[in-house]
């Protein structure tokens, strides 16, 4: 009984438990004829399936993460491009998101309206609150002494933009402001100086 039952059993228990401490997948080393012969051999196959299952999932989640990588960097260059794209253009160029919060903007639109922030800082200020500051610095001709209405004005014709807007700077430049709306919801402006 110990030779032909507790010896193979003995090293199937090894196995298994080799298999919990270090998570390698461990061969029986047992040929019988018999029947714990043909349960060695049914374990022994299963570990070795079980061993190219998890190769083969070592292989797929190795060359998924290739291409999240290789992905990645084409994102982080194609967003370089659009950085530099918009940066480079002679306009004052903003972009906000559906709840009016700037998402990007070049120099030139900080140029324009003498916008404190730098350009990668500029994200997650609302559209209201820049031409808040712009206005109650003064900088816009047609607001001054009447600052609350003409925000009112201008939140309206960015909220539904129609034809490009035209307004004065207090430094007796002209700027026409032309907004159209995205699918989701958000903003492209660019601002010219047409003096």
């Amino acid at each position: 009984n110990r030779r032909t039952i507790g010896i193979p059993l003995e090293r199937l228990l090894d196995s298994i438990t080799r298999a919990r401490h270090d998570e390698k997948r461990h061969i029986v080393d047992w040929k019988s004829n018999d029947e714990i012969g043909a349960v060695v051999s049914a374990f022994n196959e299963l570990q070795l399936r079980q061993q190219a299952y998890e190769q083969e999932l070592r292989n797929a989640r190795d060359t998924l993460e290739l291409r999240v990588e290789e992905r990645t960097q084409e994102l982080d260059q194609a967003q370089r491009i659009l950085a530099d794209a918009i940066e480079s253009i002679s306009e004052g160029f903003a972009i906000f998101d559906s709840k009016e919060q700037l998402l990007i903007c070049n120099t030139r639109f900080q140029d324009m309206f003498c916008y404190d922030q730098p350009t990668d800082h500029c994200h997650d200020v609302r559209y209201e609150l820049i031409f808040r500051r712009i206005v109650e610095a003064g900088l816009i001709q047609e607001a001054v002494g009447q600052n609350e209405d003409w925000l009112a004005e201008n939140m309206q014709r960015h909220t539904d933009p129609g034809d490009p807007q035209i307004y004065q700077l207090a430094d007796s430049r002209w700027i026409q402001a032309n907004e159209h709306k995205t699918d989701d919801g958000g903003t492209v402006a660019v601002y010219s100086d047409i003096s």
